[in-house]
């Protein structure tokens, strides 16, 4: 399943302006694929925004814990806060509204 990790620091704990989260994102960023591995979870795709203090990450991952100790032992949350969205692909959830019984709950 994919899950889509919004990640939020504060201006002053970004990895560009504190040396010591520059070094737990560089760590973070090298070792990502060994850690994610570890805990049966690949990386599908990573986007930040800058001036935002966001990273959004998507992750596909047997389940929403794996993602969350993944995340953990990557230390991101020593410098965010983090959501995780169980997420489908375009195509996927637009075939959900396609098939979708509508009146029902």
């Amino acid at each position: 399943m994919l899950y889509m990790v919004e990640l939020h620091h504060s201006p002053d704990r970004c990895p560009r302006i504190a040396s010591d989260v520059r070094e737990l994102s560089l760590g973070m960023y090298r070792d990502r694929h060994e850690v994610l591995q570890a805990h049966g979870c690949t990386w599908q795709g990573g986007w930040g925004c800058l001036s935002g203090h966001v990273t959004f990450l998507l992750l596909d991952a047997p389940g929403a814990h794996a993602v969350e100790a993944a995340i953990i032992d990557l230390n991101m949350t020593a410098w965010n806060t983090t959501t995780i969205y169980p997420v489908l692909d375009f195509d996927a959830a637009m075939e959900t509204v396609e098939n979708a019984n509508i009146g029902s709950p």
